[in-house]
């Protein structure tokens, strides 16, 4: 498992035990700064997690999810926004071969960079002149992509795949890509 290595570490804090279930969960999909933050983990923590991320790469194969064909099948603009080490967010993409399914890929290194993905949405918008009710935003972090994209007023999906957020009905919550597609064909 590739955030192996990283789980370890935080094993070692006494701290965190009654909260490491929910933080191994975080960090598999939050940027490591942010879920740092959340569980506020001591500096030397921070500075130990930040140096091993650095090091991780995603060398082993790795598939989408069964139905993602459906979505990729759609006649539509695609762009990938993703946040996390360089290295581990393109060594997914090339993983995946995901590179052929989008028309751009976005890779915000919270390490190096303080943009958001609202700020790269907002790129998109202005550099493609799209109005942002023609965007679909589908992300699983309510926190991040989803609230961006409510703040720009775009549509959104909560893609919740692995049931991460069971508890959050109120948003466009869906579980598969035919649903995506579902979504897409009713509000296009």
């Amino acid at each position: 498992m590739l955030f192996k290595p990283l789980f370890h570490l935080l094993e070692d804090e006494k701290a965190l035990q009654d909260e490491l279930e929910n933080i191994e969960k975080d960090i598999m999909r939050k940027p490591f700064q942010k879920v740092a933050a959340q569980y506020s983990f001591g500096e030397s923590l921070i500075q130990e997690g930040m140096a091993l991320l650095r090091t991780l790469t995603v060398d082993f194969p790795i598939t989408p999810f069964d139905d993602y064909h459906l979505v990729k099948e759609l006649p539509v603009r695609r762009f990938l926004v993703t946040m996390g080490a360089v290295t581990m967010q393109q060594g997914k993409v090339d993983q995946m071969h995901l590179a052929d399914d989008f028309e751009g890929i976005h890779i915000i290194d919270p390490e190096t960079s303080s943009r958001t993905k609202k700020d790269v949405f907002q790129e998109i918008l202005d550099l493609h002149q799209f109005q942002s009710t023609e965007i679909l935003v589908v992300g699983d972090d309510p926190d991040s992509e989803i609230k961006a994209a409510m703040e720009l007023g775009m549509h959104y999906v909560l893609f919740d795949k692995v049931e991460f957020n069971p508890h959050l009905t109120g948003l466009n919550r869906v579980t598969g890509f035919k649903e995506v597609v579902n979504y897409i064909m009713e509000h296009h």
